[in-house]
């Protein structure tokens, strides 16, 4: 079959069941989610008649503009943030971040151990498993807080910048598990403290581009009236920035946001950034986004439904819970009113691509292969987390609709 036709029945269901979602008063990337569960249900059903089903969900086409729609996504939100706005919230967001981070770590890690009995993984496994469960995915929540119109009020801030230091924090605990796994043993506190100065490297030196180096390649481009190479120069800095974030081991999505973060309405002139904001959200909204949502549906694995139930159903709720009481706790601490704190933890529960990654990196690293016939559980943990990604991806948005929808009082 060829890719461009997989590609437009892909985008044709994504697009449709995005907008019968919105009909019915819910957010399009719950329908657009559906939509791909519902290719995968078609491949296991009638796959084996109609074998084009099984080319649609093993095309890497669809991943591959996954990945693109991730990265215009992230761009996308980092122009519409303003940075001094952002930097006003990163004190309160570290603390949410924070919040977010511990209840889920030592919950997951405590809940999985004792559900993952038999496993010759066990230890690791359950490491992982509140690894994950600590995780924001930053494409996922500014997605979600665009549809509901409250990325820019003062919780959606609070929420983009805690997400951003989530993944940070996420990255160190990944790093851990990375070494347990390969040696045997934790790492030593010179590899630590070597991962931190790389990060403080990151952002100090896109600061610095960002402050004073890319007004005055602007600059020369305005002169030449050149707005086309504008946009070029735009795309450019994101991917540049996200190979250096890279370079550095941080996930490149942070590289993205922080290029689309300088591109500023008092830098580049009030036309250009309504032009350039206009083409990218567009982009955005009509193809990727819908294409970015499916994907995730295509992960669906049906067996871990049946295989460990109670496994998933306890992971799906701590999942939520943990985020609501972690970063929504924190939150109404720093004097947020119950709504907008719940809205910050429900909002901080949705893991989506950032959880499928690490998902993949250790499953290359070998934590789910199975020693004896005893791990059935250990090596069915994989499905039941990739489930749980997915679960909290669509919950999420639905239970905020359900809080903005009620009552007069504004998200602040």
């Amino acid at each position: 079959m060829s890719p461009l036709l997989i590609l437009l029945i892909c985008l044709v269901l994504a697009r449709g069941f995005g907008s019968a979602a919105q009909a019915i008063k819910l957010p399009p990337s719950v329908g657009e989610i559906g939509a791909g569960i519902l290719l995968v249900w078609l491949a296991a059903t009638y796959g084996d008649s109609q074998p084009f089903l099984h080319e649609i969900i093993a095309n890497d086409l669809i991943h591959i503009g996954a990945s693109i729609a991730v990265f215009f996504i992230v761009l996308n939100a980092g122009i519409e943030m303003q940075p001094r706005k952002l930097m006003e919230s990163s004190g309160k967001a570290l603390v949410v971040a924070c919040g977010g981070v511990v209840v889920p770590l030592i919950g997951g890690i405590i809940l999985s151990w004792y559900m993952l009995e038999g496993s010759s993984q066990r230890d690791i496994q359950a490491l992982l498993t509140g690894v994950v469960l600590s995780i924001t995915a930053l494409p996922v929540v500014i997605k979600i807080l665009a549809e509901l119109k409250i990325l820019q009020t003062a919780a959606g801030e609070v929420i983009v910048a805690a997400a951003l230091f989530d993944d940070i924090i996420t990255l160190f605990l990944l790093a851990l598990l990375l070494a347990i796994v390969e040696t045997g043993e934790l790492p030593a506190l010179s590899e630590f403290l070597y991962l931190f100065g790389k990060i403080v490297g990151f952002f100090l030196l896109t600061i610095v581009i960002g402050v004073h180096i890319y007004p005055r390649v602007r600059h020369g481009l305005k002169t030449l009236e050149a707005a086309a190479m504008e946009f070029s120069v735009l795309i450019m800095a994101a991917l540049a920035y996200g190979w250096l974030a890279e370079t550095l081991s941080l996930h490149w999505i942070i590289g993205v946001f922080m290029a689309g973060l300088f591109f500023e309405k008092s830098q580049v002139g009030i036309r250009s950034y309504v032009q350039l904001k206009a083409t990218v959200s567009t982009a955005v909204s009509a193809v990727l986004a819908p294409i970015f949502f499916l994907s995730i549906g295509l992960y669906v694995d049906f067996e871990a439904l049946f295989v460990v139930p109670g496994l998933l159903v306890s992971l799906a709720l701590f999942a939520i819970v943990s985020k609501i009481v972690g970063a929504g706790g924190m939150a109404r601490v720093l004097g947020f009113d119950n709504r907008s704190a719940s809205v910050i933890g429900i909002a901080m529960s949705a893991r989506g691509v950032v959880e499928l990654v690490i998902l993949d990196i250790a499953y290359e690293a070998g934590v789910f292969a199975g020693e004896t016939e005893q791990d059935q559980i250990g090596t069915s943990l994989l499905s039941t987390l990739i489930l749980v990604s997915i679960v909290t991806t669509v919950v999420a948005p639905l239970f905020l609709r359900l809080i903005i929808s009620r009552g007069p009082a504004e998200i602040r």
